[in-house]
């Protein structure tokens, strides 16, 4: 349902590795084409003594990144979870 994974707390970890494809130089902005493997995982809890290993959820995945440094990064996320794939598109500031 939709708000599952919601709570007053969160508890949360990324690992990732950024490894760049191709650099290039396009109207005096560099840009980068990178790859990133990546695992997550987090937990939700009402109050900390909560907290319980059962209920944490991991994915492991790739992002695909274009970086324009240093104003913009679009990205495609795709993981696999307990839930089964899902794949995210975003534009933000990078990081």
């Amino acid at each position: 349902s939709e708000g599952r994974f919601q709570d007053r707390g969160a508890l949360f970890a990324n690992f990732e590795e950024r490894y760049t494809l191709h650099s290039l130089e396009v109207v005096n902005a560099r840009t980068e084409f990178q790859i990133a493997p990546f695992v997550d995982t987090g937990t939700v809890f009402d109050e900390p003594g909560e907290l319980s290993g059962r209920l944490t959820q991991f994915v492991g995945g790739v992002a695909f990144r274009a970086v324009v440094k240093p104003t913009v990064v679009g990205r495609v996320e795709v993981g696999v979870g307990r839930e089964g794939p899902a794949a995210f598109v975003g534009i933000d500031y990078p990081l």
